[in-house]
């Protein structure tokens, strides 16, 4: 069983369309991996990673879902 870390996974939250472009985009020039977020998402398939990064939209200085997202991680 092979336990090394993958490097970048790119996580985003999108309503409109544009956090799935950046999404992507970054995840091109950076060559990591990206997935949507949803409660789906198993916490052992993000854990292989050694960076996370969530992407997401900004209404009144927040981010959408980081709530949701940071809850779901300390389960």
């Amino acid at each position: 069983m092979n336990n090394q870390k993958k490097d970048t996974l790119i996580i985003y939250n999108s309503i409109y369309g544009t956090s799935q472009i950046y999404a992507k985009y970054i995840s091109e020039e950076f060559c990591s991996d990206v997935l949507e977020y949803n409660k789906n998402i198993s916490l052992d398939e993000i854990s292989s990673y050694n960076k996370i990064i969530f992407i997401s939209a900004l209404y009144a200085g927040k981010l959408s879902n980081i709530k949701s997202f940071k809850k779901y991680l300390i389960k």
